[in-house]
């Protein structure tokens, strides 16, 4: 997992935008836990034909969050 913390409001809300994310109005501690929960969220994809992905070649892919 990436060290959020040490990264600024315009990185965070970047890997937001490139994950497909909706981070419009959190602050940093937001898109810190929105970020971590997505990290957690996005080990394993089921698709819809039942195969299993470690997701991230999927990942964002018609996801949004907060």
């Amino acid at each position: 997992m990436p060290p959020y913390t040490k990264m600024n409001v315009a990185q965070l809300r970047q890997i937001c935008f490139e994950n497909n994310i909706e981070c419009h109005g959190l602050t940093k501690s937001q898109l810190i836990a929105t970020l971590r929960d997505f990290d957690e969220n996005a080990a394993t994809y089921i698709l819809a034909d039942g195969a299993e992905t470690d997701g991230l070649e999927d990942q964002g892919a018609g996801r949004q969050r907060r």
